[in-house]
């Protein structure tokens, strides 16, 4: 999960500079009135699914969070957590 998050992090960066070159570009052969400031789709594609899977975390954790209070667990009490059932790793497969 981390590696795909830092993975899709790393590549929207990329794209936001190159969206940045290419808009600089257009700005100069084009004028800076041209209105053409939308997300390029590649890019926004990408942030979508960044959105979805830290979105799919969260309730994954809040879920696991309701599940341990459920079985009176806490963090500092020395248990492991188990493996679950791996819906997380089926979750990124699927976004």
């Amino acid at each position: 999960m981390k590696e795909a998050q830092a993975r899709l992090r790393a590549e929207i960066g990329a794209l936001l500079k190159r969206a940045e070159r290419l808009d600089r570009a257009e700005d100069e052969r084009f004028g800076t009135e041209s209105g053409g400031e939308a997300l390029p789709e590649e890019l926004k594609r990408r942030e979508d699914r960044l959105l979805k899977i830290e979105a799919a975390k969260a309730r994954l954790q809040a879920r696991q969070r309701e599940a341990d209070a459920a079985r009176a667990r806490h963090e500092d009490d020395g248990r492991k957590p188990t493996q679950g059932d791996g819906a997380l790793e089926r979750l990124i497969w699927v976004i």
